[in-house]
């Protein structure tokens, strides 16, 4: 597959804070028009979905629909 256009809309990401490889999210920046915002969870990766983090996901996501 050759990438032959850029969407024109944000890209959203989220990254666990502490996860030992990172991802690099912004490398994403090459596949959009517009921007790339990172938004970061605690814990590492495999606790992302944890009970803990699902209150600060579902913080993160109404704000973004809400822009």
């Amino acid at each position: 597959y050759t990438l032959s256009h850029t969407i024109k809309s944000d890209i959203h990401a989220f990254e666990a804070m502490h996860h030992t490889t990172k991802t690099k999210m912004d490398n994403w920046k090459k596949y959009t028009a517009g921007k790339v915002i990172v938004h970061y969870i605690k814990g590492r990766h495999e606790k992302a979905f944890s009970p803990e983090n699902i209150l600060e996901f579902e913080r993160k996501i109404k704000q973004i629909v809400a822009q």
